[in-house]
């Protein structure tokens, strides 16, 4: 187990800097977001999007009354943020392709 997991930490650190070198941002910020999750489908990178409203401006949360000014970082990142393939079992040879195909973009 411990094997596995050191595995998974050294493994997820590639994409994330793939990202980075590709913005300039260590969160991942991708300001074209959509053209590059098209680039990277169309290649066979499946990628996400697990929050594609900001949170506090879901329906679910309309009660509280929250405003886009009250959360600017989340207000402005819902559009920009896009998950790269990650999991325990990524290859170094798959990391490498979604490193290439980012900065490709």
């Amino acid at each position: 187990m411990d094997r596995w997991t050191r595995c998974r930490r050294c493994r997820t650190k590639s994409p994330q800097r793939a990202a980075a070198g590709a913005t300039g941002s260590p969160r991942g910020a991708i300001t074209r977001r959509d053209a590059l999750a098209a680039h990277l489908n169309k290649n066979g990178v499946q990628t996400a999007i697990n929050y594609p409203t900001a949170l506090p401006l879901v329906a679910a949360y309309q009660r509280l009354r929250h405003r886009p000014e009250q959360f600017p970082n989340a207000f402005t990142d819902q559009g920009r943020i896009l998950l790269l393939p990650m999991f325990a079992e990524i290859t170094r040879p798959q990391q490498d392709e979604v490193i290439r195909l980012v900065r490709e973009f």
